[in-house]
């Protein structure tokens, strides 16, 4: 992954628990406190073991910090400067997310290498929603749960989100209704 993926999740640790906390990060998954160049590509691994280390520390399920962290993920990139791009793919949570493959076909323009998940959605009423959650890497649904949520909360439109299917449960691929309350 690349490095602002590392970076956002150093952030969020500090929102959360402050440099001691990101100290203690650090230590547990093995690294350096001053690791993470934003554009420099990182093993997978390595980002999993922050996310071990992250519930070690805070005293949460790796499931528990993947969704604060897709929420955390939905701000920070806006204030990054991609806020401009979640505008121009819809006014509203259902267009942005019917539109998010424009965003990651974009994005892998810019970053050839990045391996990005691809999402298919299926509008089932005017207040529901289905997602479709495909990728390469396996155990961040959970991440997607909180990028929904989070997305939801910068567009101002309160969502419930449900998983309906799961990968690791044998199914092809994760699939999460989204309803608008």
């Amino acid at each position: 992954m690349y490095g602002i993926v590392n970076k956002a999740i150093e952030e969020l640790v500090l929102s959360l628990s402050g440099p001691e906390g990101w100290n203690k990060v650090c230590a547990l998954a093995e690294i350096d406190p001053f690791t993470f160049v934003t554009l420099e590509r990182y093993d997978d691994t390595l980002t999993f073991k922050l996310v071990g280390a992250c519930a070690e520390v805070l005293g949460i399920s790796a499931d528990e910090v993947l969704v604060s962290f897709g929420r955390y993920w939905s701000r920070y990139t806006g204030q990054q400067g991609y806020a401009h791009m979640f505008s121009m793919l819809g006014n509203d949570l259902f267009s942005f997310l019917q539109n998010l493959p424009s965003l990651h076909d974009h994005l892998t323009l810019v970053f050839p290498d990045m391996v990005m998940p691809r999402f298919e959605t299926v509008a089932i009423d005017e207040r529901r929603l289905q997602v479709a959650y495909r990728s390469e890497r396996s155990g961040l649904a959970a991440m997607v749960h909180g990028l929904l949520d989070g997305m939801a909360e910068v567009y101002g439109q309160p969502v419930t989100v449900t998983r309906l299917q799961r990968k690791d449960e044998g199914a092809d691929h994760d699939l999460f209704e989204v309803v608008l309350q």
